[in-house]
């Protein structure tokens, strides 16, 4: 074994048939990597309820380095706090470049309102497409 390491997904939750990012990056490699496996595990269980935002507008904005930038909805009938966004990069495959995370202004959003969002993304990948997802905590169960 070369090395082991733990990552949690990117958004709190995730849906049957949902992708959720995540990020697992090596470091110190001597060589190339002839084999990873990956190994999943999860709660069924959870204090808290996630919901999904909509995502209204994203856009790619390359001045100054990337961002991504765009709109969020709560389109539940509780106020959403602790929003996470997340923009996963593919390639003309499907398959997935690299995944950045962002912040939400306002960072609670009630029923029916609107926020916006910035994604800084550190590393520039020469990507295809990109699609954000978004989640927020309606409180404890």
């Amino acid at each position: 074994m070369l090395g082991a390491q733990e990552t949690q997904t990117l958004l709190p939750l995730t849906e049957i048939g949902q992708r959720n990012p995540f990020r697992i990056q090596l470091t110190n490699v001597a060589g190339s990597v002839a084999r990873s496996e990956l190994a999943i595990s999860w709660s069924d269980v959870t204090l808290q309820n996630f919901e999904r935002l909509s995502v209204l507008t994203q856009k790619a904005e390359t001045e100054g380095g990337l961002q991504i930038t765009g709109e969020l909805r709560n389109d539940h009938g509780v106020p959403l706090s602790d929003i996470v966004v997340v923009v996963t990069f593919y390639d003309a495959a499907g398959e997935v470049l690299d995944v950045s995370t962002g912040s939400v202004s306002p960072s609670a959003l009630s029923p029916g309102e609107s926020g916006a969002y910035t994604i800084v993304v550190p590393n520039l990948v020469d990507y295809t497409s990109f699609g954000v997802q978004a989640q927020g905590t309606s409180g404890i169960r």
